[in-house]
C-alpha cells in the first residue's frame, strides 16, 4: 500500500539508479517529482506523511550537480520505470494523477486545472487551457486567508494541445468511474465543476 512506503524504501530505489548511470540531476529530479505528489496525498489524506520529506533521503552524488529548483526542469522515465510506479499505485486514486503527468509533462498546476471537457473523444489528446494555484487574500481588518484560483492562460503560446498515450486510456476511464462513484456517495453536497482531479466533493485539488 502507498501508505506503507518508508523513506529508506526510495533511498534503495535511487542508489541502484544513480549506480547504474543516471545521472544526480535525474535522480534529484525524480524525488523532487515524486514529493509533490506525495504531498498531494497528504493534503487530500490519503497517506498521512510523505515518505520524500526531511532530511531522510540522501540523494545519490548531491554535490555534483548545482540544480535550479524549477518545476519546468524535464524528469524523463524509462519504459519500466513508469510500468513500476503505476503498478505500485494500482488501485489508488493519485494514479491517474501521477502517470497523466509522467506520460504528458505538463505542468502540475496545469494538469490540476484539466477539465473533463479538456479531453477529446476517446482520450487521444488533451487542450491545456488554464492553471490552477493558491493567492493570499489579506482582508481590510489586515487578516488573510489562502484562496484557491483557477486562471485562463494568458499568452497563446500557453495553450496547446498535448497527445494523450494510449496506455493511459484505460487509466483515465477507471479514474471517471471512480469519480461517478464518488459524486453518487455525496449525493447533493457534490458540486460538479468538471474538473479532473478533485477532493471527494469536486472541489479542484490544489
Amino acid at each position: 500500500m502507498l501508505n506503507d512506503l518508508k523513506s529508506i524504501q526510495l533511498q534503495r530505489y535511487y542508489t541502484p539508479l544513480y549506480e547504474d548511470a543516471k545521472t544526480n540531476s535525474q535522480v534529484k529530479n525524480l524525488n523532487k517529482l515524486l514529493k509533490s505528489f506525495f504531498n498531494y496525498a497528504v493534503d487530500e489524506r490519503y497517506i498521512s506523511k510523505t515518505p520524500c520529506g526531511g532530511k531522510k533521503i540522501a540523494i545519490p552524488g548531491e554535490g555534483e550537480v548545482n540544480l535550479d529548483e524549477n518545476e519546468d526542469d524535464i524528469v524523463v522515465f524509462t519504459s519500466e520505470e513508469i510500468q513500476h510506479i503505476s503498478n505500485d499505485l494500482e488501485d489508488n486514486q493519485i494514479q491517474a494523477l501521477i502517470l497523466l503527468k509522467l506520460g504528458t509533462s505538463i505542468r502540475q498546476r496545469e494538469l490540476l486545472a484539466l477539465k473533463w471537457s479538456d479531453l477529446s473523444e476517446w482520450y487521444k489528446d488533451l487542450k491545456v487551457q488554464r492553471n490552477i494555484k493558491q493567492v493570499k487574500i489579506i482582508a481590510a481588518d489586515e487578516t488573510s486567508e489562502y484562496k484557491t484560483v483557477i486562471q485562463t492562460h494568458k499568452t497563446k503560446g500557453s495553450f496547446r494541445t498535448v497527445p494523450i498515450q494510449s496506455t493511459l486510456v484505460p487509466i483515465l476511464e477507471k479514474h471517471r468511474t471512480i469519480e461517478k462513484q464518488e459524486k453518487a456517495k455525496a449525493g447533493p453536497s457534490y458540486i460538479d465543476n468538471d474538473f479532473v482531479f478533485t477532493t471527494n466533493y469536486s472541489s479542484p485539488s490544489n
